[in-house]
This record gives structure tokens, sequence and C-alpha cells, in this order.
């Protein structure tokens, strides 16, 4: 076959294999996260074993490859071997669980964390590094068939290094969108393993047909850097490779707070970072033939690097306001979302195209540099890329569990920005083509750089670190970044830790209620407050501690801020074993220690910090209750806590007649996905119940057995002093109110797809209908709470004739009104019973009244006053309430007649003002506004007189009128009355105190005008 042909088969053989390794580390790092769990130290397993792989191939086969008569043929046998071991992997992994969890079980490693932790690595190494081996020492060994001089090496390693990057782009793209959710992850595996087969037949062939070619033995020339400058290429090479991975991983932890941590937002992450490495490698391949001086443009890439990085940096803290503003340029149609993603793709791609099309330069030139001698081609090629991958493996491990706990992310990419410029100005002064004054001159203005951005930049605000605006796309942003700033100030940052696992922030902030309220959040997501999800951290609690039979052991999955495993101990449980995954949650939890009653103090208490999954597999001990409460699943991983396979786990984890409690959600998330995962449950728990704490939250229970509770028991838990004042906090009260929150007592018994390990369906949906801002109404659907029979508890109690009286009713209404998502229906459907049951009873008619004002029903709540005012007629509070509403809705109403009208309100507001003896100047001023309406100015001037007297007198109370308002409302309603005498004394203090008021003019013009009528 002749040479261009062959080289554009191979070159594009290259490209498929790439495609497959994308698809494997994808694929590899989902398989070993549900063995070995979803902690840092797992994915670094992982990333050191297949990335340390690699480095030992390229070592390894590039010398192998200047030994083989044919390096083609064996190209194909390590395509072959790579394609026939991934084909057999689901089968691997199926043997190592059991040896894995055998030895946890058996050893008992659970207590040994260290222990765990070495049979993981030794795990993620004994599955890993046979294919990975193979992997790295394909590009060395291709380039022996390709070239014949050391003049071609340098552009064939960057075409073949660009294209398999490109295809690389390709297999990601098919992995994480497609492939994994179509056809599953062992699906996804084959496809790899099948392309590795065709492209290892396919080198076969050519193999077969391909002619040997001389290879001319390089002249050592002055020209040739190899003799002098192979060591510097090794360093750059290297420590290139360690700087890459500290952007990578930095970028990942800045845009998954921007970005959110969905499986498509990684994916395009990763998609944008490999894009700049196809075209800094793509620029190589076209320059690098003609270019002479290597040295000084392997200097330009870390320099340029360094440049660019401190040129931008002062943006990234604008970066989540102008995402935000981008986003209200799209609509958030499920059709736009393929539009969305392109968008993410676009944003991320700006941020890194520079440093990594410069990455993807350097390595290429360094190999280039390197290489001396034809005949050991190979062995300068994979030692190159050895090396790179060396410093990459060093970088990963380093940022991820040094450098970003230790300084943060900001601080971590700085580092790498002072590392590329010292790398950059150290192979500039090496390099004989510039002169030393050049040299001195760029590092001169390097430093001046670094001094400026260091002043302009001291530091990043922490509320902007933590802010999520991901949350708040579609939604319209500030009008400029300094509202933006203003508005981040309501709150305040009391903990701040850029972690291992994530970054974690402590807010305070004054709610919509006026309370102060601590908020936990998670890589920007709110995931635990204090106030509006204390109802459902309660109840999460609450409900299968009420209906578990046996109350002993609890496991509690996910730590969040306390509340859950604090209510649990409020039984007398014997332990709660909490499993939470980050450390950094761990270490803010004392900010939450009032609400959650000091959890982590109690001794009953056991705080396990792993992967909840790995836990339970290697942990066999049996539970009465297991409650789960993960973040949203729309973020990667956390589906795998919902998948048939965990559901089958903590069912063997129950007690006979032990309980699973999985909260789930309602917001941001559509029916479809709702379905799946109560489907997923019900297909693993033949009984399953769902409450809904709020409109926002639900709790699925699951259960071996049927739940028959005793209601006298549950009663009498109830009135238990801790879990009385437990539910008291969020304005629960009694049995029925309790038993009010269960919606239904059925599952989803029908055919339909499940969320499973292998196919992981809630990875895929959850993101989408997370960005259309989607609402469940299917759990209107299942809603049995009116219907007869025994569907739900209390229907339960009902349909037993266990009657329910008013404050039965009252207390149901007065917890889903206070709920932060109160349901109005419901609310109001309770406060009907409870007044037909007694029509007197005051604090029915108060919130009705309420309620009532909330739903903007005028006329209900205007009834429920005049009630209140009936049953209290000596009352002022309820007086004055129904007259001001009575009078406000027929003036609202433009009633013609509404003078007329406003008699009955003047009455019982002068009652009022009666009754609190003139010493209330609310009542007063609101009869003197009745008043005034009515043209009967006169006495409206006699009640602000009055009101000007008790401000005199009294401390004033809290109002909306101002001393400059009230003393012009005065001397107004005595100018109307006609009364110049009353009035001129309220303008005369009017303009002592305040001479600038802009209704002094008019008060006194008109003063005059009726002076001189007179």
């Amino acid at each position: 076959m002749q040479r261009p042909r062959l080289q554009t088969f191979v070159v594009l053989l290259f490209a498929c294999s790439g495609i497959s390794g994308l698809i494997y580390e994808i694929a590899w790092s989902k398989y070993l996260s549900l063995l070995m769990g979803s902690t840092a130290y797992s994915h670094m397993f992982v990333l050191a074993t297949f990335m340390g792989g690699l480095a030992w191939g390229a070592w390894y086969w590039g010398r192998a490859a200047d030994r083989s008569p044919n390096p083609l043929r064996l190209y194909a046998a390590l395509e072959l071997v790579i394609g026939a071991y991934c084909a057999v992997y689901p089968l691997l992994m199926l043997g190592a669980e059991k040896v894995f969890l055998g030895a946890a079980s058996g050893f008992d490693l659970s207590s040994h964390p260290a222990l765990l932790t070495f049979l993981k690595c030794i795990l993620s190494i004994s599955t890993l590094l046979l294919p990975t081996f193979c992997m790295g020492g394909t590009l060395p060994i291709l380039l022996k068939p390709l070239t014949r001089n050391l003049s071609e090496s340098g552009p064939m390693v960057a075409r073949l290094y660009w294209m398999n990057s490109l295809g690389a782009v390709a297999g990601a793209a098919l992995a994480g969108f497609f492939l994994i959710r179509l056809i599953s992850l062992d699906g996804a595996l084959w496809v790899g393993a099948a392309i590795n087969i065709v492209v290892g037949f396919v080198a076969l062939a050519l193999s077969r047909s391909a002619r040997p070619l001389e290879a001319e033995k390089a002249a050592r020339t002055a020209s040739e850097p190899a003799s002098r400058f192979t060591s510097l290429a090794i360093l750059v090479a290297c420590v290139s490779g360690f700087v890459a991975m500290v952007y990578e991983l930095s970028w990942i932890r800045l845009l998954t707070t921007l970005l959110g941590s969905s499986t498509y937002s990684f994916t395009v992450m990763l998609i944008a970072f490999i894009s700049g490495i196809v075209l800094g490698s793509w620029i190589v391949s076209k320059i690098l033939a003609r270019k002479n001086d290597l040295l000084g443009l392997l200097a330009w890439c870390q320099i340029g690097t360094a440049i660019f990085m401190i040129a931008t940096l002062p943006l990234y803290e604008r970066l989540p306001y102008y995402l935000w503003k981008l986003s209200g340029l799209l609509s958030n149609d499920p059709g736009a979302f393929a539009v969305f993603i392109f968008c993410e793709f676009g944003f991320c791609f700006a941020l890194m195209i520079v440093p990594t099309t410069l990455s993807g330069m350097s390595l290429p030139v360094a190999g280039r540099i390197a290489s001396g001698d034809i005949t050991a081609l190979g062995k300068s090629i994979g030692g190159i890329f050895s090396v790179n991958t060396i410093g990459a493996v060093a970088g990963a491990l380093v940022t991820g569990l040094i450098l970003i706990p230790a300084v943060g992310v900001k601080q971590s990419i700085e580092i790498a920005v002072l590392i590329n410029a010292g790398l950059g100005v150290v192979v500039l002064l090496k390099d004989p083509n510039v002169p030393g004054t050049r040299a001195a001159a760029i590092c001169a203005l390097i430093v001046l750089a670094g001094v400026a951005y260091r002043v302009e930049v001291p530091k990043w605000d922490e509320n902007i670190s933590s802010v999520g605006v991901y949350r708040a796309f579609f939604k319209e942003a500030p009008p400029s970044y300094g509202e933006f700033l203003t508005e981040l100030q309501a709150r305040t940052v009391l903990w701040y830790k850029e972690g291992v696992t994530a970054n974690v922030a402590v807010n305070e902030f004054t709610n919509d209620d006026g309370r102060r309220e601590r908020s936990l959040v998670i890589n920007g997501k709110t995931d635990a407050s204090t106030e509006h999800d204390l109802p459902t951290q309660v109840l999460l609690a609450q409900i299968p501690m009420m209906l578990a039979s046996d109350s002993s052991d609890v496991l509690v999955i996910g730590l969040g801020s306390g509340i859950t495993p604090g209510s649990v101990l409020q039984h007398p449980v014997r332990t709660v074993e909490c499993v939470e995954i980050s450390q950094e949650v761990v270490d803010c939890n004392g900010y939450f220690a009032d609400a959650n009653h000091q959890v982590l103090q109690d001794p009953r208490f056991h705080l396990i910090v792993d992967d909840a999954i790995t836990y339970v597999k290697v942990h066999p001990k049996k539970y009465a209750a297991i409650i789960s409460e993960p973040s949203n699943p729309w973020i990667a991983g956390i589906g795998n806590l919902f998948t048939e396979e965990f559901f089958d786990l903590c069912k063997d984890r129950l007690e006979d007649h032990g309980v699973l409690a999985q909260w789930f959600h309602t917001y941001d998330v559509d029916d479809s996905v709702f379905t799946l995962v109560l489907r997923t449950l019900s297909r693993s728990f033949p009984h399953v119940m769902v409450w809904a704490p709020t409109d926002l939250d639900v709790v699925l229970i699951g259960s071996k057995e049927p739940i028959s509770p005793d209601f006298d028991e549950m009663s009498r838990r109830l009135r238990d002093p801790l879990v009385a004042g437990e539910l008291a906090r969020i304005q629960m009260r009694g049995l029925p109110a309790f038993l009010s929150t269960q919606i239904s007592g059925r599952g989803l018994n029908e055919a339909g797809p499940v969320n499973s390990e292998k196919r992981p369906l809630l990875e895929f949906l959850a993101p989408i209908s997370f960005f259309t801002h989607a609402h469940v109404e299917f759990t209107g659907a299942i809603d049995r709470r009116d219907s007869s029979g025994d569907t739900t508890l209390l229907q339960s109690v009902l349909d037993r004739r266990l009657s329910l009286n008013a404050e039965d009713y009252l207390n149901i209404a007065r917890y889903q009104w206070n709920v932060a998502d109160a349901d109005y229906r419901r609310t109001v459907e309770a406060l009907h019973a409870c007044l037909r049951l007694d029509p007197q009873k005051k604090e029915a008619l108060e919130l009705y009244a309420t309620v009532a004002g909330a739903m903007n029903q005028t006329e209900e709540r205007v009834g429920a006053l005049q009630r209140l005012a009936a049953i209290e007629p000596d009352d002022p509070v309820y007086l004055s309430a129904y007259a001001v509403e009575y009078f406000s809705w027929r003036q609202s109403e433009n009633s013609p007649t509404l003078k007329e009208e406003s008699a009955m309100p003047i009455r019982v507001m002068e009652r009022a003002v009666e009754l609190s003896h003139r010493n209330d100047e609310r009542y007063l001023m609101r009869l003197a506004e009745m008043l005034t309406v009515a043209d009967r100015s006169q006495e409206a001037g006699e009640m602000y007189a009055a009101a000007v007297t008790f401000r005199q007198q009294y401390e004033p109370m809290e109002t909306e009128i101002t001393d400059e308002e009230l003393l012009t409302k005065t001397a107004s309603a005595y100018l109307d009355a006609g009364d110049p005498s009353a009035a001129e004394q309220y303008v005369t203090r009017l303009k002592s105190g305040y001479p600038a008021s802009s209704g002094l003019p008019q008060l006194e013009q008109k003063l005059t005008e009726i002076k001189e009528r007179k």
C-alpha cells in the first residue's frame, strides 16, 4: 500500500481508538463508583489507575515498538486485547464485586477505613491496569510505521494526537449524551469493544499489505536539539501535564457552581477541554515541519497560557452574572435543551480554549525536541507521553486532594499560572535564539502583570463563589452587575470551604417571614435550611419512626443540616448511624446545632464519612428504619441512590417490619421522572406509601410487610414531650394533622422502565426536567385523602368512625398553612370542617380570614372578620379589622353608594376607638381615613389631631405614616372642613418642623384662600 494512503487509514483508525477510549473512561468510572462509591478518593483511585496505566503503557510499548519488525501488527494486537477485555468487563466486574464484598465483610473492613481504602485501590488497579496499559502504547507504536525520519516525526505525532483527541471528543459525547442512556452501561462498553475489535482487524489487514519502511538514522548536528535539550523537553512534558490537570479540575469545580453538577454539564466540560487539545495539536501538525525555533515555541506555549490566565482571571468573579444574563436569551422549553447544552459548551470552550490549545501544542513540540534518533523514536515519544501522563496523575491527585482543599480554586489556578510562567521563562532562557535582554524584558513584563493582578483581584467574594446561578436560569437577572452584588449582600456567608468533595457554604439571611434563617449550600445548591426545609427534614424522620414497629437501630443516609437524624433521636432509639459523603458538610454542622439538637454530641449517634452505597453493601447490619435524604437526582452520581439495585439492598438490610423512607421532590421534576422513581421503588418493595410534608417534597415509604399501625400507640408517641416538641416547631399537633400528610397508600405497580445501575435513566432525565423548571402533577392524581376506603391512614381512621373534632381539623389547617409552600385547598377544606363542628371557634376564623386574604377572596375574608367581631363585640382588634376590611372591599369595588355604606364600618371603627380609650393611634388614623372618604372632614381632622396628641404623649407605635405626613393629613382635613383656625396650627408646626415639605406650599395657599373668602 502506498505510504500516504497507509498514513490516512492508520490515522483514522487511531481516531476511532480515541472514541472507544473515552467511552471506556466514562463507563469505567461509573462501574467502579457503583462498587467503590462516589467519594473523591474513589474517583482519584480510578483516575490514577487509568492514567497510570497509560503512562506505563507508553513507556513500555514505546520501547517495544523500536524492536518490533511490524509495529502495525503489534498495534492491532493491542487493539484486539483491549476490545476483548472490555467485551467481558461486565462479567469481570461481577467477580470483582463478589471478591470485594466478601473481603470487606469477611474481615469487617467497614470498621477499618484505611484497609477498606486499600482494598478499593487494589480493586481499581486489578480491573483497569491491563486495558489502560495496552491503550497507552498505541501512539508510540503507530508512529514507527508512519515515520521515516525525524523531520516527519513531529508533525506525525501532532497529527495522531489531534485525531485521537478528536475521537475522544466524539467518544465523550456518545457516552455522556447517548449510549449509556439508550443502551445501558454494558451496551456502551460493548460499543467501545466493538470499535476496538474492528480497528484491530483492520490494522491487522493493513499490516500484511504494508511494506516495511527503512529508517534513516538522524544525523546529530547542531540543529538537532535532542542531545542538549531532551531533559528540558521531558521536564516541560511532565510539568505541563501536571498544570493541565490543575486547570481542568479547578475549572470543573468552578463551573459546577455555575452550570450545576449534572452528567450533561460534566460531559460538556470534558468535551470543551479536549477540544482545545484537538485544536492545539492540529495547529502544531501544520507548522512543526517548518518551525526552526522549537524551544521558543515551547516557551511561548507556557508564557502564553500564563498571560491569558492573568488577563482573564479578574473576569472569573463576574462569570455567574454573565451566565445568568446569557440564560435570559434562551427559552426553557424541553425542545431547547439541546440548544442550552450547546450554549454551555460554548461558554466552557471560551473559558478554556486558549490554555488548552497551548497545552495541546506543547506535548508534540516537546516530543519533537526529545527525539534525536529515528531508530529509538518509539522510546522517545513513549517516554514523553509517559512523563506527561505521570505529571497529569500527580496534578489530579495534588489538586483534588491537597491544593483545592488547602488553598481553594482561585489560588490553585494562580499556582498553575505561576508554574506556567516560571517554566516558560526557564525554557526561554535556555533558547539560544532569544537574546538575554529580550528574555529579561519578558520576565519583567510577566512579573508586572502578576503584581497588577494580585492588586486588582486579592480574593474572590465568597457570596459569588457559592451563588449557584444555575438555579435562577431563565428568571430575570438584575439589570447590572452592581445590583447583582447588592442582592447578594442580603445574605451573610458564615462558613465556606472548597473541599475534597465539593464547595460547601453556610449562609444566613432574613427570609420572607422576617426570621433569620441558615442554609447549607453545596456546589451552589441549597440542600438544607433551618426554616424553609424544616417540615420536610423533621417529617422525614418522624414518619418512619411512627410507622416502624421497632425503633432500635436506624440508618440515615446524608447528614445535611443534621435536623433529620436529630429528629430521629427524639425517639428512644438505641443507635442512629449516619453516612455522609462530604467531610465538609460534617465540619460546618456546628452552625446548625441549635436546630438539630446538637446531634453530633449525642452518644447514640454514629457518623460515618463514606459513600452510602459502599457502606450499606459492606456493612450487613439490619435496621428498623433506613432514611435516605440525598440531594437532587439531576446531580451526577445521586441517581445511584434511586436505583432498583439500591432499593433491593435497602430491603435486604431492613428487619422484617422495618421501613425505608426515601425523600424525593416535586419541584424541577416532571411526571415522567417522578413516576420513574415511584415505579422503581415499587418494583423492590411490595408495600409503598406516599407522604407529602409540603407541596414541594414527598416521603416515599417502602416496606416488606404491610404497615398496620396501632393508632393508640401512635397517639401515645405523639404525646411524648420530646416528640411533641419536635412536631410543634413545624406547627403540627395531634395524630390527625400528622396523618393528613399521607396522600396515598399504594405504589406504582405498572409496566414501564425503572432506574437501574446499568441503565441510569434518572441521571439523564432529571436534568432535562430541571432545565424546564417543571412541577409534578401526578401527586394530585394519586392523592387519596378524599377517597373512602383504607387507602390512607387518616381515611382509615375516619372509616372506622373515629370522628375528628374541631381542634383536629384546626390542627390540620394550621400545619398545611404554616409550611413554607402552603396547601391552600387543603387548609380551606380543613377550616370548613372545623367551623361546621364549631362555628364560634375564633382561631379557625382568624386563620380563615388570613387564608382568604392570601387567596384574594375578599368577601370570604370580610365574612370571617364579621363573625369574629360578632363573637367578640368588645374586642377593638376584631372590630377594627372587620371595619377596615369591609370599607376597603367596598371602596375597591367602586361602590356607587360607598358614602352611605360607610356609616356601618365607621360606627364599628368608632366603637374600636372608644374601647381603646383613644390610646391606639392606628385605630385613630384608620377611622380618620374612613371619615375622609365619607366627606366627614371635620371629624377626620379631629381623629388625626388625636393621633398627633397621642404621639406627643407616648412612644410612637409601629406605623406606616411619618410625623410629617400626619401633620399634613391633619391640616388638610381641617382645611377641607373649612376650619382655617384649626388647620393653621398644624400648618405652622409643619412649617417649623419640616420647611422643605412638598405639601406645604399647597396647604399655605389653600389656607390663605379660605381666610380671604371668610
